[in-house]
């Protein structure tokens, strides 16, 4: 049968067992995880063969526990030696925003993230806005991962080419995706597991060395949160800014939301428990970094500054264990990244916001968007050769800022005035007002503090992209109707 619904994605009225009508309260009775599909004109084209374990493992996989690493020396230097602030700070802009993606979550469990969030809540034209952004964001996730794999490669075998890094990496990667989501999960639990002990040994073999009097030689200190000699806090959101950096990822579990058992509140609780856990272990790696490596402008301003600082906590052989861990990190984060681009893709591909029969294609044996895994592993391949990790870094995080902007402005939109309650209390203030409103008060700021070189390129991504969908839309007249074939 044909079924048919604009992009306004107006919920049908889907009865409990067959019974109630879904109601905007968060705690009142929703459709079953394959009803909730058909509500929006979509079908079930993934298995829901991941739980809750499964996510936060993918979470932690694409964040990275030790996702500070090859950030310390950017960072240090950018902040003047005020990391565990810039880190700090970072984790509370995101905490109301991965409450956002919880709310978002239960309300709409489909695949796109912020872009099927915005496109929902407030309209198909910022829903495209919104997708394109994270687009670009999601494209440069693994090629950041692969660009920082090879650096450090680089650093270990020089004589090696890099072009040949890139294209291991890459092929690695795609080659694990493509077997389907199920080998992808399995494969980033292992590699977490090792991310998780480089990143314990880390903290206490850094806690040994102050005990032994390097570095500063004390254990607690206000001077990586304030300094008063070099406290700025235009230099602190300058940090921030970067510092998110390595937060960024969490967002990316709400992409698997149609290949979850219970979506509705398994990714709410994934999303949150994985920044959570990356909060505390980013604050304390860099407070520790910073307490063994006072002298900050000592360090080089790239991935390699982690290999020093190891070796001054644990000697060469923990250098290299931690060049193994870094390794494993990029490629984790590559997988992670990989698969929550494609399943974007796929998204804005079955909406007919991108070439439906190039995106939207979903493979029979595996049951993964094939197309676009190939499609970013050639990206990756490519912007490799022409981006350094920092300018990449920064890129990145201009997409990132818009869709959690976005998320935050869409639970009020989803909660207070698309579905306003009969009573709209304290409590509700709160959650659907308060919170997002302070999520996109502290993303705005941070977002202003972003290297305005880099805005120029984004830019330039942007206006293409509103080109091309003001041409599709004959002038953002009309909104783009999804045409899905059972």
């Amino acid at each position: 049968m044909k079924l048919r619904s604009t992009l306004a994605g107006k919920q049908a009225e889907i009865k409990k067992g067959k019974g109630e009508i879904v109601s905007s309260n968060e705690n009142k009775p929703v459709p079953s995880q394959e009803d909730s599909l058909s509500a929006y004109g979509y079908k079930q084209e993934f298995k829901r063969v991941l739980k809750l374990r499964h996510l936060i493992a993918y979470g932690l996989a694409y964040v990275t526990p030790t996702a500070p690493f090859p950030m310390l020396g950017i960072v240090a230097i950018v902040c003047l030696g005020h990391m565990s602030t810039a880190y700090l700070i970072a984790f509370v802009a995101l905490f109301f925003t991965a409450t956002s993606y919880a709310k978002m979550a239960y309300r709409h469990p489909v695949a796109g993230s912020a872009y099927s969030y915005s496109r929902q809540a407030l309209h198909p034209h910022a829903g495209f806005i919104v997708g394109w952004a994270l687009f670009l964001s999601y494209l440069l996730v693994p090629l950041l991962s692969v660009i920082a794999a090879r650096d450090l490669c680089l650093q270990i075998f020089p004589n090696v080419p890099p072009w040949l890094w890139i294209i291991g990496f890459v092929v690695f990667m795609t080659v694990v995706n493509i077997l389907g989501i199920k080998v992808t999960a399995g494969a980033n639990s292992v590699m977490t597991v090792a991310m998780i002990v480089g990143a314990a040994l880390f903290v206490i073999l850094a806690v040994i060395s102050l005990k032994n009097g390097v570095g500063e030689g004390i254990l607690f200190s206000t001077k990586p949160f304030y300094n008063p000699e070099t406290f700025s806090s235009s230099i602190i959101l300058a940090g921030t800014a970067i510092a998110i950096f390595s937060y960024i990822g969490f967002d990316g579990i709400s992409t698997l939301a149609e290949e979850v058992e219970n979506p509705r509140v398994n990714i709410g609780r994934a999303t949150i428990l994985v920044a959570l856990f990356c909060a505390v272990i980013n604050i304390t790696i860099a407070y520790l970094a910073q307490m063994v490596w006072p002298d900050y402008s000592a360090l080089p301003q790239d991935v390699g500054a982690i290999l020093l600082i190891a070796t001054r906590i644990g000697g060469a052989f923990f250098s290299y264990f931690v060049f193994f861990v870094m390794i494993v990190a990029g490629v984790s984060c590559a997988l992670a990244g990989q698969t929550s681009a494609a399943r974007l893709m796929y998204g804005m591909g079955r909406d007919g916001m991108l070439p439906r029969k190039f995106f939207s294609f979903v493979s029979k044996k595996h049951q993964i968007p094939a197309f676009n895994l190939l499609l970013i592993a050639v990206v990756s391949v490519a912007l490799a050769f022409v981006l350094n990790f920092q300018t990449a870094a920064e890129v990145l995080n201009y997409g990132a800022f818009i869709g959690f902007f976005a998320v935050n402005l869409c639970v009020i939109f989803e909660y207070l005035i698309r579905n306003r309650p009969e009573k709209i209390g304290i409590v509700e203030l709160l959650r659907y007002l308060l919170m997002p409103l302070l999520g996109m008060l502290v993303i705005g700021r941070i977002f202003l503090s972003l290297n305005p070189d880099v805005l120029t390129w984004v830019s330039l991504w942007m206006l293409f992209g509103l080109t091309y969908y003001g041409i599709l839309t004959r002038g953002f007249r009309k909104t783009i109707e999804m045409k899905l074939e059972e």
